[in-house]
């Protein structure tokens, strides 16, 4: 896994989160937006609450526990 404390711009220290872009095609977008407003949310509430910590937990670490969990 890469230590994102290296790459260029990251700021470390206490409250300072790593923040990122994320490019999606139109149709990815849509789908997004619809199951979002289904939970009276917003894309970026949808992914924060629900779509990147579903993806941790299958595929990098546990966000609660830091332990890995990918399975192959």
């Amino acid at each position: 896994m890469t230590d994102i404390s290296r790459e260029p711009g990251f700021e470390s220290g206490p409250g300072m989160n790593a923040k990122f872009m994320q490019t999606l095609e139109k149709g990815v977008y849509i789908e997004l937006k619809a199951m979002a407003k289904e939970r009276g949310v917003t894309v970026q509430e949808f992914l924060r609450a629900v779509i990147v910590p579903d993806w941790m937990r299958t595929n990098g670490r546990d966000i609660r526990t830091g332990s890995r969990s990918r399975t192959r």
